[in-house]
């Protein structure tokens, strides 16, 4: 968020009878001025607060109700501060808060129902050690469109993860170690993506060794598509059967030794990056044919192709 031309305050707060926080700096913002608490046990106190921002501090339980008197309330950031547990209802009765950050933390778990019915837009998880998710964790956040979850130590995406929230547009899973995507684990996102805006799944850098049919099912909408750093040997027949208008695939770096003819048939609109995989000459020769007809950039390296003859 911009915040050109505010004013810096500091303000020494009063303790109060609920102390949600043990006496840590608080930065907020209220009538486009920032201040500074630092030494605050609460922020239940103003509610002309539009933004929390938390850096460097000691949180490791968010307490029910620690927000509950902020109506106002637009952005929340808690970084870096330890956060292992949040209660039920931490959140409750914020019906403006639209970005809600709280990566580089120390969350193992996502509960269900923790963000559900939040009105938020973003949600930033990066970076916590995250190695599960309950079944419901992100159902019915209803005008989710980013959610970034990566960094984290997840292996396996359940079936019917988002079930609720149809308006995603971004999904971050990169650099965890996901081996295992469920059948129809995105289906019902993406609805409110519109050709060639801006979206995209990552999952690249995981340890996924197959893309099967169903796993994608509902990304029919999306832009981009990033599958790179993993160690997948295979790509299943029609996974893109059903895609509309996927621009860019990326299957760099992974073991694949070639593409079939109908995988290939359904990405003539796309730019696909399949370098860095143990392609045979006989692909090699095939995906330059197929890149020369559907007039597309070779993405396959120079010296590969020589040592092909292309």
């Amino acid at each position: 968020m911009c915040i050109f031309n505010l004013l810096l305050l500091f303000v020494v707060l009063q303790p109060t009878l609920s102390q949600h926080f043990n006496y840590i700096e608080i930065r907020y913002v209220k009538n486009n001025t920032v201040f500074v608490s630092p030494y605050a046990d609460d922020v239940n106190f103003e509610k002309e607060i539009t933004d929390i921002w938390i850096d460097n501090q000691t949180i490791p339980v968010l307490k029910t109700g620690s927000f509950q008197n902020l109506p106002k309330l637009k952005v929340i950031k808690i970084q870096d501060c330890g956060l292992d547990n949040i209660e039920d209802n931490a959140f409750e009765n914020l019906p403006k808060l639209r970005i809600l950050n709280l990566s580089k933390n120390h969350l193992k778990v996502v509960k269900n129902r923790t963000f559900s019915h939040l009105a938020i837009i973003k949600l930033y998880l990066a970076m916590n050690g995250i190695e599960s998710l309950e079944s419901g964790a992100f159902h019915n956040i209803t005008n989710l469109e980013v959610i970034d979850l990566s960094g984290n130590k997840l292996r396996l995406l359940h079936t019917h993860m988002f079930r609720g929230t149809p308006f995603l547009r971004q999904i971050d899973f990169s650099f965890n170690k996901i081996e295992t995507v469920a059948s129809e684990c995105f289906k019902g996102t993406f609805n409110g993506v519109g050709q060639g805006e801006d979206s995209f799944l990552k999952l690249n850098d995981n340890q996924m060794k197959r893309v099967k049919l169903g796993q994608l099912e509902g990304l029919y909408n999306i832009k981009e598509l990033n599958f790179g750093n993993n160690i997948i040997e295979h790509v299943d027949l029609n996974t893109f059967k059903k895609f509309n208008s996927i621009e860019i695939l990326n299957l760099e770096n992974n073991q694949l030794p070639s593409l079939h003819d109908y995988v290939l048939r359904d990405l003539q609109s796309t730019i696909v990056y399949i370098d860095s995989n143990p392609l045979t000459c006989e692909f090699v020769k095939k995906f330059a044919r197929w890149c020369a007809s559907n007039k597309k950039d070779n993405t396959v390296n120079s010296s590969h192709l020589k040592q092909c003859n292309v």
